[in-house]
């Protein structure tokens, strides 16, 4: 999981993926703003075709948040 969110991160945002860390944080470290959270929003959505909830994203300091949301939201779909 963390891997292809790397990967996804890697791409949207044009940093090199050894730079993507779980610890890496998103406004702090990657310079995250608004349009590039929605952005990333999007695509994580359409690539485990999960819904995300904007207020839990925001609610994501660093990426091992992220990867935990989305594992979660992914387990809770398949019951």
């Amino acid at each position: 999981m963390f891997e292809k969110i790397k990967k996804i991160f890697s791409e949207k945002l044009s940093i090199s993926k050894e730079n993507i860390m779980l610890s890496t944080r998103m406004k702090e470290d990657l310079g995250l703003d608004s349009f590039d959270a929605v952005e990333l929003i999007i695509e994580l959505e359409n690539i485990f075709n999960l819904k995300i909830e904007d207020e839990k994203i925001q609610q994501c300091k660093n990426i091992k948040d992220i990867v935990e949301y989305i594992e979660i939201k992914i387990q809770e779909k398949k019951k």
